[in-house]
């Protein structure tokens, strides 16, 4: 059986090499099998996409995702000038 502390460097070491998901901020834990994923991410597409690789790693029985999708300054800032034009 692999150890919960196994299965998080596994995860860590996955999300890291996928080019598609900054992990800047993604915090990875695991307990018997169900791994937990906090944290932000730039897109809701890098949100999924960190979930789908996850899910990937041998031992992941279950996901908890528990990621926000925090959009970079200068597009979130961009979308507040356009909505104070309305």
């Amino acid at each position: 059986m692999i150890t919960d502390s196994k299965l998080q460097r596994d995860v860590q070491n996955v999300l890291n090499w996928e080019s598609s998901i900054n992990v800047g901020e993604i915090s990875v834990t695991a307990k018997d099998g169900v791994v937990i994923l906090t944290g932000a991410v730039p897109s809701y597409f890098e949100k999924v996409e960190a979930e789908r690789t996850t899910g990937r790693v041998d031992g992941v029985k279950a996901i908890v995702e528990e990621l926000k999708v925090k959009l970079p300054i200068l597009i979130s800032t961009r979308i507040r000038m356009l909505l104070d034009l309305h």
